[in-house]
């Protein structure tokens, strides 16, 4: 064997052992939040050509309407959020609405 095969026979079993050693790592884990949520979440109201939010804001309720064809992405005056109406079909007949709070 040259050296150049040792090395890259070595280089194998050193990846070999870190991919063990990363796989052999615990499954499950405890993750701690630390923080409060200081504001709910908007209440949505929708039908066929508008969707209204109502946001609890600065102490004061804020409503804004919107229709629906102009959702593609918009900033909700009500809240610190985006709101996206993305379309499951092409009739536009079933959507998701995605709200994003910052």
């Amino acid at each position: 064997m040259t050296l150049s095969t040792y090395s890259h026979a070595a280089a194998g079993a050193l990846l070999l052992v870190s991919l063990t050693a990363f796989a052999q790592q615990a499954p499950d884990g405890v993750i701690h939040f630390i923080g409060a949520v200081v504001e709910d979440a908007c209440t949505v109201e929708n039908s066929q050509t508008h969707v209204a939010f109502s946001c609890y804001r600065d102490g004061k309720f804020n409503r804004q309407t919107l229709a629906v064809n102009h959702m593609n992405e918009v900033s909700l005056k009500a809240a610190n959020a985006t709101a996206q109406l993305k379309w499951l079909d092409n009739a536009h007949r079933l959507g998701v609405l995605q709200v994003d709070y910052q």
